[in-house]
């Protein structure tokens, strides 16, 4: 078996960074996945089923209808975006047959199209970040700030992947990755054979763009690709502002173009899918939830604590996030328990004004800080 080599950023030291804790959060058996999105505490897990996770448990399953035969990988994207309607956010995915489609909290299926003023032109893929939308058709890219304008780009050539950040999206080629900043109107293409593209804080205003291809992974440095010293990277996910990497058959965090050990095992060659508050999914036949931080000993943070936090804290309180302090574990949330409790329970200045924590929301985080040393 070949071993997999990491050449980690360590410093003068020459030892590498003790292992980062993650643990076990949701085990969710008999899914296979194409594609996984979560919001909040809901995730999406869709393949031959339309699999519905709220927390760790299995809400609905609905098989989903393919035509015979049926290939390997039904959905070919997938993103929560603004709701179109103007009402919350959406769940969307395209499918291998190039249709575009929401996705209901009951498993049913919705063509949203038309919303886009599409009638036969097949799409490829959809992603979004904060109110930006992107439709890669064929030979044309279709983006919108406010689900209401759509602004169309017609392409020279077939474009290969899409990703979308808040004002900005990028575009693969065979040899190249293309970003476009959409506020400043300008453009920049990077040589990568085979690149993937991603956003590290895709939702925030300082987004990072990530790049993988078979010959390694790159992130975006004062304008410029450098490339993350790991090698033999399997798979990986971007998870908020979190880059979680399959090195062998173990994950990895990205960070400060090296990578950490996270001490969890995999299969080897499984793919992976981020969710926002930072936690990953791992398999395609079986999912597995992880999150860095000690969850395994406080089974109430995952369950109650953590979907709070993803729904009304974590536009500011991810790693890198705007308010500048990272409450995305529960370690985190034991540092800060005296300003937390001050500020939510006490004065009720956090969350802002314009964000909603309601009261039985609050009632559930004062039982959790309160039980607290």
């Amino acid at each position: 078996m070949k071993l997999a080599v990491l050449a980690l950023m360590i410093g003068c030291a020459g030892h590498a960074p003790p292992p980062l804790s993650a643990g076990p959060v949701a085990t969710i058996t008999d899914t296979k996945a194409d594609q996984v999105v979560s919001q909040g505490d809901i995730t999406y897990a869709l393949g031959r089923d339309l699999t519905i996770i709220r927390g760790d448990v299995v809400t609905t399953r609905v098989p989903a209808d393919c035509p015979s035969p049926c290939p390997a990988q039904i959905w070919t994207s997938a993103a929560a975006i603004p709701a179109l309607d103007g009402d919350g956010r959406w769940i969307v995915a395209t499918r291998f047959d190039g249709t575009l489609w929401r996705v209901r909290l009951d498993g049913g299926l919705e063509p949203i199209a038309s919303r886009f003023g599409l009638t036969k032109d097949p799409v490829r893929a959809v992603a979004g970040a904060g109110t930006t939308v992107a439709v890669l058709l064929d030979r044309a890219v279709l983006v919108t700030g406010d689900g209401v304008h759509v602004t169309r780009f017609d392409l020279d050539a077939p474009r290969e992947r899409l990703a979308v950040a808040q004002d900005r999206i990028a575009l693969a080629t065979t040899h190249a990755v293309e970003v476009w900043d959409l506020a400043g109107g300008q453009r920049k293409s990077f040589a990568v054979d085979a690149g993937r593209p991603a956003f590290l804080g895709a939702e925030g205003k300082q987004s990072q763009l990530v790049v993988a291809s078979p010959q390694g992974v790159w992130l975006e440095k004062r304008g410029e690709l450098q490339p993350v010293k790991v090698a033999n990277v399997a798979a990986i996910a971007v998870a908020g502002a979190k880059l979680w990497l399959e090195v062998g058959k173990r994950l990895y965090l990205a960070h400060d173009l090296g990578a950490q050990d996270t001490t969890v095992a995999s299969a080897g060659g499984e793919p992976l899918f981020g969710a926002p508050n930072g936690d990953v999914w791992v398999g395609a036949a079986g999912l597995r939830r992880y999150a860095l931080g000690e969850t395994k000993g406080d089974p109430m943070w995952a369950a109650r604590i953590q979907p709070i936090f993803t729904r009304v804290c974590a536009h500011c309180h991810l790693p890198g996030g705007d308010a500048g302090v990272d409450l995305s574990t529960p370690a985190a949330w034991s540092a800060e328990h005296d300003e937390i409790v001050r500020r939510v329970l006490v004065t009720r200045t956090m969350p802002p004004a314009g964000t909603v924590l309601d009261d039985d929301d609050r009632t559930t985080l004062a039982q959790w800080l309160h039980a607290k040393p």
